[in-house]
This record gives C-alpha cells, structure tokens and sequence, in this order.
C-alpha cells in the first residue's frame, strides 16, 4: 500500500510536471501579457479614430488620439503593432497586424469609418468581412 507522503508527493509531481509542460507549450505569462495589453490598446486606439481635417479638405491622415496620428499609406508601430490607413476620398480603412506575431499580439484587426473593429485569429489579416469585436463608437466621427 502507498503511503499518504508518497501520494501527496506523486501528485505534486505531476501538477509541477503538467505546469513546466503548459510553460513550454504556450510560452511565458510574461509576453502572453505584453500581447494582450498591446491589444487592448490598439483596439481602444481603433475605437478612437476618427477623420483629421475639415470640411472639404482632403484627409490627409487619422487622429487615433492625443499626439498618435496614421498618415495615408504609411506604417506605423504602435504597442506591437503595424498599423497603415488607407484614405479613400472622405473616408479611411486601418489595418492593424502583430510585429511578431505571437509576442506581441495574437489578434489582427481592421476598422473602416463605419467604427466597427472586425479581427481575425491566427496570422491571417482582417477585414471588413471578418468577425466584428463590438459596436461602432457613437461619438467616432463628431
């Protein structure tokens, strides 16, 4: 017969078996929370954009909030990750991708001026036709 010392033992064993094996397959606590921050942040970010300029001009770029700007056609860094505006005539597409994807976020995301966030899982890019995150901002383009 087992001893209750030896079975307390072989349990901790195995639990500190199982945690070291969960570790190494789905890597640090460390960066898996760097990346979900990162992502909270770019899609508050998303959730703020709106238009730069004014009535008649051409948009020349997207206010995402205080001193953080997306120029037309152009790739920025932001928490992790890449972000491009694409400006058509009055209105404006983001695409938001990991820098490295699995460290720095997980989750790609794609916002048009009708303020709702779409993401897609894995590394595949988002778009409009992807699944939406949540309803758009009513005070987005005010």
């Amino acid at each position: 017969m087992t001893s209750r010392p030896r079975i307390r033992s072989l349990l901790l064993s195995a639990l500190l078996s199982f945690a070291i094996v969960y570790l190494l397959a789905c890597g640090s606590v460390e960066w898996r929370s760097a990346a979900i921050r990162n992502q909270s942040k770019v899609v508050s970010l998303l959730a703020h954009a709106r238009l730069e300029g004014g009535a008649g001009d051409a948009i020349r770029r997207v206010k995402l909030a205080d001193q953080v700007f997306l120029l037309a056609d152009r790739t920025e860094i932001v928490s992790g990750y890449a972000l491009t505006a694409h400006v058509h005539s009055l209105s404006f597409t983001i695409e938001a991708h990991p820098v490295e994807h699995g460290t720095t976020g997980v989750l790609s995301y794609f916002l048009d001026d009708s303020g709702i966030v779409h993401f897609e899982t894995g590394q595949k890019q988002a778009s409009a036709l992807s699944r939406p995150l949540g309803p758009a901002s009513p005070e987005r383009n005010q």
